[in-house]
Formats: C-alpha cells, structure tokens, sequence
C-alpha cells in the first residue's frame, strides 16, 4: 500500500512540474528576432509649408502619404519588443528606431499591443533633406502561427522635411537659377498593417 501511495505521489509531482513547464513554454517568443513587412497610410490632419515667398498652413483635406515598411525586432521580454523600421515613404528613405509593448505575457495568442516610433528620414530621389519622423498608436496582433503573425494598427504620425527648390531667374537678359529652402512639417492619422515572421 505505502508503494502505490508513494507512487500517486510521484505521479502528481511529475504531472504538476510538467504542467508548470508547459505555462513556462507559452511565454517564451519563438526566437527572440522576427522580421515583419507592412504598410502604413497616413492622412494629414494639418501641414505646415514655408519658404521665402510661401508661409501656409493647412488644416484637414485629403492628404496623405503611404510608407511600404521593413521591421527588425528583437524580443527583450515576452511583452517588450524593439527594432528598427525603414522602408520607402513619401518624402524618401526612413529609419526609425521602435518600441513594442504586448499586453500580454503569452506569445502564442492573440494580443493587444502600443507602439512608439522616431528617426529620421533620408533623401529621396528628389531634393528632400533629412527631417524627423515619428509616431506613437496601438493596436491588435492576431496570432496565426508561430511565426506568422498580422498586426493592425492606427495612431498619430508625425513627418518634417527641408527642401531646396530650384527656381529659374531672369535678369533682363541674363538667366539663373536661385535656391530657396522650404520647409513641410504634418501631423497626421495614420492606420496600418504588418505581417511578422
């Protein structure tokens, strides 16, 4: 009888400790790197636009950008997440530094999530200068699989610009070209999507 009772036993300790292994597991990231592709579109609340002969602001309208996105995340804990965002956007090459936060320890389900984002934006392919870029929001990741995950997000954005516009300048007879620094400031509402692998 002692045998049977001392064997109950050491069936139940070994059950509970690999139940416990198992809770453990659930909050353990696949890897704590992941790569994700999105696409963000931003619609411009207000716009600031300067040079020396234009000072406007708007507010409301229609405009907008979209940015294509290229994220590098390292997992620091099961809820904290940083990484590295660049991509392609509207006024040229991004790179932002960005933080995560899950409100949820468990990486195998479902769960909200905020975010925070700043950098810089690169020269595009026209005359753009570095300006800032930033954000911050929230949103939703749906846990497909275990590395394959879709987030849907909405947030503020905000992007800064300078640059130089070339005009042509006549002079009687003479002709030139005189450069003018411009620049765009916008806040704006942004919504997006990004899949992470």
């Amino acid at each position: 009888m002692k045998k049977l009772i001392t064997l109950a036993v050491m069936l139940m300790l070994a059950a509970s400790a690999s139940a416990q292994t198992n809770v453990e597991e659930t909050k353990k990231p696949k890897g704590p790197f992941s790569f994700g592709i999105g696409c963000d579109f931003a619609i411009f609340a207000s716009e600031t636009y300067k040079n020396e002969n234009i000072d406007r602001t708007k507010v409301g309208g229609f405009g907008g950008m979209l940015m294509i996105d290229l994220n590098f995340d390292y997992a620091i804990t099961p809820r904290w997440t940083t990484g590295i965002v660049t991509g392609i956007g509207y006024a040229g090459v991004p790179i932002l530094f960005e933080a995560k936060h899950f409100w949820s320890d468990d990486v195998n389900r479902s769960r909200w999530l905020t975010y925070a984002r700043a950098g810089v934006n690169l020269s595009g392919p026209s005359d753009f200068h570095v300006g800032m870029q930033g954000g911050i929001g929230g949103g939703y990741r749906f846990h497909i699989a275990p590395r394959f995950k879709i987030d849907l997000t909405a947030g503020y954005h905000f992007l800064q610009t300078h640059q130089n516009i070339k005009r042509q300048v006549f002079a009687g007879s003479m002709e030139g070209v005189s450069i003018e620094e411009a620049k765009f400031n916008a806040h704006a509402f942004s919504i997006g999507v990004g899949f992470a692998f």
